[in-house]
């Protein structure tokens, strides 16, 4: 729950009823206080004034017991979707669920996922899906599913984005965006530069795409590669990519200038010993036993920062669903500002600027 107050609006606890019965007789004909609201069978009241004459009252009126604001209360939202509370720890770790009394997403926002493919008819994501599904670049077709059903990498990505909530099915995604998948590595989970450089030019001319999440990696700088994240960069695209999963240094294409480098925190409050860190991460997210659709109508558990990827991409597209004129760099500085700072004071090689909170940052990008 969360409370926010509402202004010269006081609860006055009497020690008996007695108490308070004499104070409504006397109240009557005093123009400086107001009576809003009488408990019902408790010794109470909820009155309207201004906050030096009720210090004032609370001297000089006897059977005061104590005297606080009269605050505001909001239900959480919690979706209908069964796993959502006993499985998806990872939407409470980032509070999302406040983020959600601010939006729930827009269709408005496409994500695109170059990843593996995705099974854009499992029954948590076909609504997400628009008529134009995205691209195989690694088979050269139009269809982006995957080759075989243990082809489980991108179809897991993007449940965390955005599987379908309240459908009384399975988990709930970050938010509720259209998604469009450019498979761009193969049933084995290796991609070749050129068929992400080509997938990321794709993604580039999309003008309907706001976010790429490129849960993949590589040790090696990537000239062509560099030139296909540009071309994201360059049409205002946000580009969010996975650190590693081999504890050394940041992988590309996250380690590239311009892209939200995340790492992956353990459901232990610390970050996951699997996360590859260095002065490129910028954030960190849940990584560790994540929940999430895969082929064949199921779900399962997956670990490493291509998991933790997503939650960032997708309260990416919560932020520009309620400011769709960010740039980039001004979604980056958000996250940072708000981030919360779980490790070392200030920024660190493990978790950047912090662990991810959706609720902060949406407000902030609500607020710009």
């Amino acid at each position: 729950m969360l409370y926010v107050l509402i202004s010269f609006q006081f609860i006055l606890r009497f020690q008996s009823m007695d108490a308070m019965n004499g104070f409504l007789t006397g109240v009557k004909k005093d123009e400086s206080v107001r009576v809003l609201d009488v408990a019902n069978g408790f010794p109470a009241v909820v009155v309207e004034s201004d906050e030096e004459y009720i210090n004032d009252l609370r001297k000089r009126v006897s059977g005061i017991a104590y005297v606080q604001r009269n605050y505001e209360y909001k239900a959480l939202y919690i979706p209908n979707d069964p796993l959502f509370l006993s499985e998806q720890w990872g939407n409470f770790a980032i509070d999302l669920t406040r983020a959600w009394d601010i939006t729930k997403g827009s269709r408005s926002i496409t994500i695109a996922i170059i990843d593996q493919g995705v099974d854009y008819n499992h029954p948590d994501l076909r609504n997400q899906f628009g008529a134009y599904k995205g691209y195989d670049f690694v088979d050269e077709d139009s269809d982006p599913s995957p080759d075989i059903l243990d082809e489980a990498h991108g179809t897991h990505v993007a449940g965390i984005i955005s599987a379908t909530m309240d459908n009384n099915l399975g988990v709930a995604g970050v938010g509720n965006f259209i998604l469009v998948a450019y498979r761009a590595m193969d049933e084995g989970g290796s991609g070749r530069t050129i068929d992400i450089f080509e997938a990321s030019l794709e993604a580039s001319r999309n003008p309907d795409v706001r976010v790429v999440n490129m849960s993949l990696g590589g040790a090696t700088y990537d000239s062509l590669l560099r030139e296909g994240i540009d071309s994201l960069l360059n049409r205002n695209k946000v580009v969010v990519a996975a650190a590693g999963n081999d504890g050394g240094s940041v992988n590309y294409p996250a380690a590239f200038d311009g892209v939200i480098a995340v790492s992956a925190w353990d459901t232990s409050s610390t970050i996951a010993p699997f996360s590859s860190r260095g002065p490129q991460v910028d954030i960190s997210a849940p990584g560790v036993w994540i929940l999430s659709t895969i082929p064949g109508n199921q779900l399962a558990w997956m670990d490493g920062t291509s998991m933790a990827t997503p939650y960032v991409s997708g309260v990416v597209g919560l932020m520009l669903s309620v400011n769709p004129d960010l740039t980039p760099n001004e979604v980056r500085d958000i996250l940072c500002n708000t981030a919360v700072d779980v490790l070392d004071e200030g920024e660190d090689i493990y978790t950047g600027c912090g662990l991810l909170n959706a609720y902060e940052a949406v407000k902030a990008a609500q607020g710009r």
